[in-house]
């Protein structure tokens, strides 16, 4: 009985060295995201929602200015809880676990189901009705118009409306679907065929027979499908069109306005210049797009690595460290940085690195926040806040004490099964010894 007991403490003990290992390794593999939390400071550095979240998000609404933060709660383990909205001020103003509520904001607007008629509608950040819930589904907004559906009886079939912000109808419901292609245009089926219609509720085009192309800002839509290619995209005013080795670029009529021959071609922060690179020219030169794309910077010393404010966001070929200058090369942030981030939400402020060390400088080279503060890592929020995630001292601790105990535990089992050999071989080797002996006895007597 006494070995049997003895049999199963060692397991138990093995058991739990398993155990003990696969936390150790979750742990060290989740290092990061066990122990960093985000939140959102102000361009002072002081703290507006606390860091307590696996996520934060400010959506882009547009030209709309947000109204709200979209957070993910988490808890110690860095497991989700739920998804939480919360004001500009950090005050929760209503959890995802309300079924009616779908999570998603678009033009501070969230599509939401009513139980009391099953007709859907919009919502605010607080939760309330803009208007009656009048429709049979909804899809989010876009461009500050959406696409609605209600019931045709005569048809028995679901037919398409557009509505704006304030719900008033823009399309009428008579097309199968529609889709928001900018603020005054819109594709719109009637059956299969595809049209694009204006907010006047017109169909401005005959039938379009490519439908794999998307048509977005256009000021002059008459000649829509004058480029028939799958590799299109389009930035402002400009439709882009690419191919093996050149990029196309033509006004909304679809008249050629320049291209770039065996290049590449990046849209920077700044709406204005492109960086264009070649292969003669691989560290890149600027050019004004608005200007009949002309080349209005270079350098021998840097690489150009983007353009924010009218200003180049370079690296230094000698040093191979970031900094900000303008068209004349006069320095306006030196060349000290590891890296010099810029998003288009905050067109004039840029981010500093200094190892991972983050922090904020104005396009004048005003230091705001020094890039050696606690945060890790700095996002734009709405030009005034800024979502970021640092390293939570407690949690630290936490699982630097876990993993601590966890090796000291793996140590001592270690140690403990050496021993156990040990004793193991001492025995074999005294077995072996007193088998020799009485071999020997044995062979004596006889």
């Amino acid at each position: 009985m006494k070995v049997f007991f003895k049999v199963i403490k060692n397991l138990i003990l093995l058991a739990l060295l398993v155990v003990l290992i696969f936390i150790m390794l979750f742990v060290i593999k989740n290092f990061d995201r066990l122990t960093k939390r985000y939140g959102v400071i102000n361009k002072n550095g002081e703290t507006v929602i606390d860091f307590k979240y696996g996520v934060v998000a400010l959506p882009d609404n547009g030209d709309m200015q947000t109204e709200y933060y979209l957070v993910s709660l988490i808890d110690y383990f860095g497991r989700y809880v739920k998804m939480q909205y919360l004001d500009l001020d950090g005050k929760v103003c209503f959890d995802s676990t309300d079924n009616n509520i779908f999570p998603s904001f678009y033009y501070n607007r969230s599509a939401a189901h009513s139980s009391d008629n099953d007709k859907e509608g919009f919502i605010n950040i607080h939760g309330k009705k803009f208007h009656d819930f009048i429709y049979d589904s909804v899809d989010d907004y876009d461009k500050g118009y959406a696409v609605v559906y209600k019931y045709d009886e005569e048809k028995e079939d679901y037919l398409a409306g557009l509505i704006d912000l304030d719900e008033n109808v823009v399309l009428e419901f008579i097309y199968d679907d529609i889709s928001v292609l900018s603020n005054s245009f819109f594709k719109v089926y009637i059956g299969d065929d595809l049209y694009v219609a204006n907010k006047r509720g017109e169909i401005i085009t005959e039938k379009i027979e490519n439908k794999k192309v998307t048509f977005i800002n256009y000021r002059d839509i008459s000649k829509l499908g004058a480029i028939d290619t799958k590799n299109v995209s389009y930035y402002e005013d400009f439709i882009i069109v690419r191919d093996e080795t050149a990029e196309s670029y033509y006004d909304s009529n679809g008249v050629l306005l320049h291209k770039f021959e065996n290049c590449s071609v990046h849209g920077p922060i700044d709406t204005r210049y492109f960086v264009i690179r070649t292969d003669e020219n691989p560290d890149g030169y600027v050019v004004d797009i608005i200007d009949g794309f002309r080349q209005v910077y270079s350098s021998d010393k840097y690489t150009v690595w983007n353009v924010i404010g009218g200003k180049v966001i370079a690296k230094d070929k000698a040093t191979e460290k970031f900094g900000l200058v303008d068209f004349n090369d006069n320095i306006i942030i030196p060349f000290e940085y590891d890296s010099l981030g810029a998003v288009k939400r905050d067109p004039s402020h840029v981010l500093p690195a200094v190892g991972n060390k983050y922090g904020l400088i104005d396009l004048d080279g005003n230091v705001l926040i020094e890039p050696t503060s606690e945060y890790k890592l700095l996002l734009l929020g709405d030009g005034n806040t800024y979502i970021t995630c640092k390293t939570i001292p407690t949690l630290l601790v936490a699982y630097i004490a876990i993993i601590g105990l966890c090796a000291l535990y793996t140590l001592f089992m270690i140690v403990r099964l050496i021993k156990f050999i040990k004793k193991l071989r001492l025995k074999r080797k005294e077995k072996k010894e007193q088998k020799e002996e009485v071999q020997t006895e044995e062979k004596n007597e006889s």
